[in-house]
Formats: C-alpha cells, sequence, structure tokens
C-alpha cells in the first residue's frame, strides 16, 4: 500500500525540514500551505488513506470542527502542530479524531515514531 503523507501548514522552514525527514518514512509527500487546496486535493481522491500533518492554526480559518468534518477522519490519520495549545481544549480536540497534538517547537524524533506507528 502506497504511504503518503499530507503536511498543511504555512512555515517555510517547517515544510524545508520536513521535507527533507518525511521521505524516508513515506512514499509520496504532498505539502500545501492552505486548507482548501489540501481539501481539494484529498477530496479527489477518496479511496486513499493518508497520514495528515496539520498547523492547527490553518484549520481554524475555517474551524477545527468544520476541517474534521470535511477530512472524514476515518481516511485519515490526522497529527495536529499548534504554537497555541493553551487557545483550545485539548480534549475536545481528540475527541474529534486527532491521533496526536504536538505543541511546536516539537521534536521531530516524536514525530517520525508517530509516523511509523501509522504506516
Amino acid at each position: 500500500m502506497n504511504n503518503i503523507i499530507v503536511v498543511i501548514d504555512d512555515c517555510e522552514l517547517l515544510k524545508w525540514s520536513l521535507m527533507k525527514i518525511l521521505p524516508h518514512y513515506a512514499d509520496t509527500i504532498q505539502y500545501y500551505d492552505n486548507l482548501l487546496d489540501a481539501l481539494q486535493a484529498l477530496n479527489q481522491a477518496k479511496d486513499t488513506r493518508y497520514i495528515l500533518i496539520v498547523d492547527l492554526e490553518i484549520a481554524t480559518l475555517s474551524g477545527i470542527n468544520t476541517l474534521i468534518k470535511k477530512l472524514a477522519v476515518d481516511r485519515y490519520n490526522l497529527i495536529l502542530l499548534t504554537s497555541m495549545l493553551s487557545a483550545y481544549n485539548e480534549q475536545d480536540i481528540h475527541c474529534q479524531g486527532v491521533v496526536k497534538i504536538f505543541t511546536k517547537p516539537f521534536n521531530i524524533n516524536e514525530l517520525t515514531d508517530l509516523i511509523l506507528t501509522l504506516i
């Protein structure tokens, strides 16, 4: 099965870092700097399973609840990144199908260890 990781984040430094590391863990890496483009691409491949790494601040542009509904969580393993976890109710977010929330800056080894358990 093809392992696909989709990163949705607008930070260029994070993009650069993840694009160097993630190819060792998946067959395909897709990167988007906005939620709309990512959702459009994901909806075109409805039979594919993904690991999604999403910046929570980008997701809140349309609301975390809307994001979860649009992504149909059963097709995705959703990992959230945030620099402001205190602004959200972590328990509510986990109840909505999120695998893990990483607070920036985060340990890249923890992220890659989690990816290994999901693929």
